[in-house]
């Protein structure tokens, strides 16, 4: 059973002073989720099931002043503000019983407040009119806070411990950026990148056995480093756009979903972010548009990344460095048709290619004989039908025609009890067929 009311609200303005201008936004978001019956010993086992209540609110703020264009030095300043409030229970469900039978965990509460300034300007020489220069600054300070209430999350033979907490830490960044590019013609352009990224660390609404839940209550900020060169070409006519570009990432205390285990390799805790490991990955990715009439548009993309572990703070660190980062695939791809006659009848079909993925980290730390820890390549069809009016739609439509069975979560080897060589993880949808109505007024 799954629940979900979802409420957004934005509001933004800009006012041209005759000098630059001012542009300013405001969004509003309310979320609220009642999911029972979910897998929450992570195991083919069927007396326990697992229920999440969660309420989160945000609200987001950004002002920028934009200085007029067609100047040789064109820049941008802004700030920007960021707060959110969320709550938290988990529940479990021993045996046989309804949607009322679950038993709660304690509400557990954390909450978020990030400010930022940033400034950028580009710049482009009269003496070399076909090339821009541009570099950027931000500089974030994030606030983060759990209120964790004391508590217990049964499992029947296992009881999983929250501490009571309340914890406050404040995360900073300086983040720059630099680029170059350069328009060979009115058709071709070239382009590079450096950039810093940054998420803020935070504590985790996350529940362990006794003897291991000090692992993961808090985790640090990751950082990374990107670098891109990449290259943009269309057409004369402009029906056609080619662009693709190569990267490398380094990044440092990469924040990924974990799972505690005991010392026979059984899960141990809830799911929660951890950021003990460091990676880098490279690769390149391609994307095209054929726009052969004015009712048919082909769409195409590639990408293809390597991405593996440098770093693991953990004793299982030189089991897991090399290995592929998990839940990342070795590819992925789309191909798509339009085809939209001017009575408003339309067609549409793609078909999605997503490569071989690692469902975790590949470790010795799982203690379990499992011959292979990675997620097969899948080919994913979709198709669309339908009509479009002034004031109405209708569509027929389905998803994942091909009804494939992948695994979006981490691949977890046996859970709670003696592993028995499989890993169990979280499907993705299987086949959706259906219609779809629209009014617009």
């Amino acid at each position: 059973s799954a629940q979900l009311e979802d409420i957004v609200a934005s509001l933004s303005a800009e006012y041209d002073t005759g000098v630059g201008s001012i542009e300013a936004s405001l969004s509003y978001r309310s979320e609220k989720s009642d999911d029972r019956g979910f897998d929450i010993d992570k195991t083919n086992g069927a007396f326990l099931a697992g229920a999440v209540l969660n309420d989160l609110e945000v609200w987001n703020a950004e002002v920028r002043w934009q200085s007029p264009e067609g100047e040789p030095l064109v820049y941008t300043i802004g700030a920007s503000y960021y707060i959110d409030e969320e709550t938290e229970e988990i529940g479990s469900l021993l045996g046989p019983g309804g949607l009322s039978d679950y038993n709660f965990s304690p509400e557990q509460a954390r909450s978020s407040e990030d400010f930022g300034i940033f400034g950028s300007a580009s710049y482009t020489p009269p003496f070399a009119p076909k090339l821009t220069l541009t570099a950027g600054l931000r500089y974030d300070n994030a606030r983060r806070e759990s209120a964790q209430q004391e508590g217990t999350l049964d499992l029947g033979f296992a009881q999983f411990v929250f501490d009571e907490l309340d914890l406050e830490e404040t995360f900073e960044a300086l983040l720059p950026r630099f680029a170059a590019r350069y328009e060979f013609t009115d058709n071709f352009t070239m382009y590079t990148n450096i950039a810093r990224g940054y998420l803020p660390g935070g504590f985790n609404l996350a529940a362990a056995q006794a003897e291991l839940r000090d692992q993961l209550v808090r985790f640090d900020s990751e950082t990374l480093w990107s670098y891109e060169i990449g290259a943009r070409w269309q057409s004369p006519d402009r029906s056609a756009y080619l662009s693709g570009a190569v990267f490398f990432i380094e990044t440092e205390n990469f924040q990924e979903i974990n799972d505690l285990v005991d010392e026979n390799g059984n899960i141990a805790s809830t799911s929660f972010i951890g950021s003990t490991a460091a990676t880098e990955s490279y690769g390149f990715e391609i994307e095209g548009q054929w726009t052969p009439s004015d009712e048919l548009t082909i769409t195409g993309n590639l990408g293809i990344i390597e991405a593996e572990y440098t770093d693991y703070a953990e004793a299982t660190a030189a089991d897991v460095i090399g290995n592929p980062v998990k839940l990342v695939p070795e590819y992925d791809a789309n191909i798509a048709a339009l085809y939209e006659h001017p009575s408003g009848f339309f067609i549409r079909g793609e078909v999605d290619f997503v490569g071989e993925t690692a469902l975790n980290e590949g470790a010795q730390r799982f203690v379990v004989n499992v011959e292979d820890n990675t997620q097969d390549a899948v080919i994913r069809i979709g198709a669309q039908l339908g009509y479009e009016a002034d004031n109405w739609s209708i569509r027929l439509f389905g998803e994942n025609l091909t009804d494939v069975r992948r695994v979006n979560s981490i691949g977890n080897p046996g859970g709670f009890f003696t592993t028995d060589g499989i890993l169990y993880g979280v499907f993705e949808a299987p086949r959706v067929v259906g219609v779809e109505l629209g009014l617009n007024y």
